[in-house]
Order: C-alpha cells, then structure tokens, then sequence
C-alpha cells in the first residue's frame, strides 16, 4: 500500500472546517433557515461554521470555486477526478462537469462527496466498501448523486464511510462498517444510505476513520463504532454497534476525533477528551487510556478543537494555541520533541483565526492572513523550503493573504484572497496541481488557479448550515467571503454561544 493510503488510513476526521474549527453565533444576530416550498416543522435552525471550499484526500485534492465549480487534480487510480481526467493523475486541476451549484466538498481516502445548494448529495471515486452510496463496490469517475437523499445541509467523509446530517436532524451512513461506525447494529457493509436507528435531534458529526461521534441539539453527544481505547466515552472498551449516549457530557457544540481519542468542546470555552492517551493526548496529566471524558484541567475560553494522529490543539478566545500529546516531530510546536500529558502554548503564535491538523504536522492561519506551520516536514508539507521538521512554528514563504487552509497526510493547501490556490508537500500523485510530480519544499501557484477566481459569485443557498467535523487526510478551514449564511432574523438556539 502506498505510504500516503497507510496514513490515510490512520487519519480520522472531519476536517475540516474552523472559521472551521468554530461553532456559535456571533453576537450581532442570528441564523435563519430561508422559506420554501417544502419546509415543515421539523426543519430547524442549525448554526456553526462555513461549509468547505478546499479539501484533501490521500492523493487527491479539490477546490470548490465561489460560483459552485469543482475543480479536481492529483491521483486518479479510482476515479478521484470525476471524470475528467482518464489517466492516473491528473498534474493540474481540471473541473468536474457534472457538477454545478454546489456548496460544500469533503474527502475520504479516496472518494469525495459534493453538497448541492438544493439540499442533495454527490460522489465519486473509490468504492470498494460501498462508500458512494450506489448500491455497488466499483469504483465511479463521474460524480451520480445519491438517490434517497435529499434536504442534507452538510457531509462528512471518514476514509472509507461516508455520513450526511438531513435538516431534520436524522444522521443517514453508508460504506465501510466493520466496527459498526454506520450505527446500524450489524456489522455488514452499506451499500446505500440509511437512517442511523434512534438517532434525532443531531446538530454536528464528526467521521472517524472506525467510529463516529455525533452532537445533538441538547448539548449531549453519541457515539459508535469501534472502541478498543474507550474511544466512545461510554464507560467500557467494548464495540458499540448502536449510538449510545457519551457519559458526563453536556452543553457540546462540537466534537473532534484523532486516530483514537475524541474531543468536546463545551458552550462554556471548555474541553473534554476521552480514548487513547498513550502519547498524553487528553491533556490530563496522565498515559493512561480512559473511557469516560474528564475536563482537560486548566483550559479556559477555548473556541475551538482540532486533533493530529496522537495530539490535540486548542484555539482559545484570546488567538492564542495550546497543544498536547505526541511530539515526536515537533508536532506541539513548543521547541522540543518530547510527549506532552498536559497542555502548554504554542510560543510565538498570537491573534489566530483558526488550526488545522496534518497527520503529524499543524497550520495556523492568523488574522493578518499569514499561515504558520510546524512538527514533520519529511515531505516539504511545512512550506519552509526544506523538508526537516520545524519543532517552533514558522511562517510558510511566498503566501500572504490567506483565507483558507487543508492539510493531507504529506501536503498542504491555501487559498488566498485573489482567489488563488497554492500547495506544497509531498506531490507523488500530482497533488500539487503543478503540473509536475516534484516534491516542493515552498509553496507553489496551483496551475489555472486564476480561472477560479474567474467564477460567478456563490450560488444562492437555500438550507441553513451545519458544520461536521471531519476527520480523513487532516483538517480544513473555510474562506471568511464566500459561503455565508443567510440573513440572520429568527431567534439564536440556546446551544449557541456568543
């Protein structure tokens, strides 16, 4: 298996995306869902982030232009490109025809799912665990749209399962369910979507590589899937086939998930973490696993959660970073390589607007539109222009104005504000989208990228948004221009914070 799937396979959500990585309302107004022909009562008011607009998978790499194209480059062994493209990468971006008026994108290993702005649902790529949602296991170039979905108002990829949250609050899952991460009480493939039992009221998701976590509109959390680090929170080790209810948790707005442990983020600026803690990862001083979720002491005004393989950041009100767990690369960006139980600053980092996650590499985007990276850089992933790890962050040359940001195993993404998209990191599929296959150690122009910029003005967008975290490659952040939500006029959610 190529080096990119093994730590693909490793990832979890989600990512996604922070402007992704915060839930809440803004104090200035609220949220609300337009008037259609076909709302009811059980259409409810969801606000959270933007949806997103870049993302990463394993080989591949999509951009979602303001006018509601999708643009696609790099591996194409199993249709990746949708379509257009019929070798196996694709060394610049190339637009996927078949889609228009799309909102929001997100990638698993090696399939992607597209948002439309009417509220349906679209895939392609790999298949070989059902997770297009097609009734089949062959993989598909061309992106179909999934037929029983409709009304969904956002998406979430785990590497090889695929979720979409209806306006109605009911979670629908589909693909690989080996652990039982598609809530269904069995453990056998789904070919095609279906409504996760007992499941109501859900607010945010976030997809896991072998389980899932969901949060629901009271502030409490479920979970299922695998749990062999207690990585559900229930209280046990043991594999839960079906939602069950995560102990001690109340007033979430969102959740996170690493490789093997999970975390909450409270209305009140606090974080929970449960699973793994061999590398310290729940921040509770400790190396010892844990089943049920424990404040992480000394965290206060927290807005936002992310997670690495084994480590976990948080963005607090103030734009400063701390982060904990495994340090084996630099990944906590304190000066030192050594594991971290507890969490600690990120030195020289202030007013950020938002973190991502890599396999074992971090990127901060600060309000002056400058990105930060730091921890492994084997692959030039840190866009410092060589490819040592960086153990304190640094800013990635040639790139100013940034609005967005991904992170894949080995590579990175930004868009900037003119409306261009640049890459760096590891290229062996094409991943970059400049027409080559080098690796670059310095952020390049993605090639074509002005025709991005060239696009209409985003699509009108007819449902309210909800944000999933999501797991994948790495994480993502949303442009603060494009993507808004609709005029704010009916009352916030007591769940939303200011």
């Amino acid at each position: 298996m190529p080096p990119d799937m093994m730590a693909g396979t490793r990832r979890l959500l989600t990512c996604l995306l922070s402007a992704l990585l915060m839930v809440g309302c803004e104090p200035s107004g609220e949220l609300a869902m337009p008037e259609t022909p076909h709302a009811t009562r059980t259409q409810r008011v969801v606000v959270t982030a933007p949806p997103m607009r870049i993302a990463a998978g394993a080989q591949h790499s999509l951009y979602l232009s303001p006018g509601g194209d999708v643009w696609a480059w790099g591996g194409n062994g199993s249709g990746q490109l949708g379509g257009a493209e019929t070798s196996l990468q694709g060394l610049a971006p190339v637009r996927l025809a078949a889609l228009a008026d799309i909102v929001s994108v997100v990638s698993g290993d090696a399939h992607s799912l597209a948002l439309g702005a009417d509220g349906s649902v679209w895939t392609w790529g790999g298949n070989s665990s059902g997770q297009l949602g097609d009734g089949t296991t062959t993989d598909r170039a061309t992106p179909m749209r999934v037929a029983g979905l409709d009304g969904v108002v956002a998406v979430a990829a785990g590497d090889f399962h695929s979720l979409a949250l209806r306006e109605d609050g009911t979670v629908w899952a589909w693909g690989t369910n080996f652990h039982g991460q598609l809530g269904r009480g069995h453990t056998q493939p789904g070919l095609t979507p279906e409504r996760v039992p007992g499941l109501e009221g859900v607010v945010a998701l976030a997809a896991g590589f072998d389980f899932t976590l969901a949060v629901l509109e009271d502030g409490t959390v479920r979970a299922w899937g695998s749990n062999g680090s207690g990585q559900l929170g229930d209280g046990t080790f043991t594999q839960r086939l079906s939602p069950v209810k995560v102990s001690e948790l109340s007033g979430i707005t969102e959740v996170k998930a690493g490789t093997y442990h999970a975390l909450a983020l409270g209305k009140d600026g606090g974080v929970w973490t449960w699973g793994s803690n061999a590398s310290g990862q729940l921040g509770d001083g400790t190396w010892n696993d844990r089943a049920v979720p424990m404040q992480v002491p000394g965290l206060e005004r927290v807005k936002a959660v992310a997670s690495m393989d084994s480590d976990s950041l948080a963005l607090l009100d103030t734009g400063a970073v701390f982060a904990w767990g495994a340090n084996g690369s630099g990944q906590l960006g304190d000066g030192d390589t050594a594991d971290r139980a507890t969490p600690g600053p990120v030195p020289g980092l202030n007013a950020v607007a938002s973190v991502v996650g890599g396999a074992q590499h971090a990127l901060a985007l600060r309000k002056d539109g400058t990105l930060w990276a730091w921890g492994g850089g084997m692959s030039g992933q840190l866009g410092h222009g060589g490819s040592e790890r960086h153990v304190v962050p640094a800013p990635v040359m040639r790139l100013a104005g940034v609005t967005s940001m991904a992170t894949g195993s080995f590579h990175s993404l930004a868009a900037l504000g003119d409306g261009s998209v640049w890459a760096w990191g590891r290229n062996t599929y094409g991943q970059l989208g400049d027409g080559s296959t080098a690796e670059r150690h310095a952020a390049v122009r993605v090639e074509g990228s002005a025709a991005f910029a060239a696009s209409p003005r985003p699509p009108t967008i007819r449902l309210p948004w909800a944000w999933m975290g999501r797991s994948g490659h790495g994480g993502a952040t949303p442009p603060d221009s494009w993507g808004t939500a609709p005029p704010r006029t009916a009352p916030c959610p007591s769940r939303c914070r200011a």
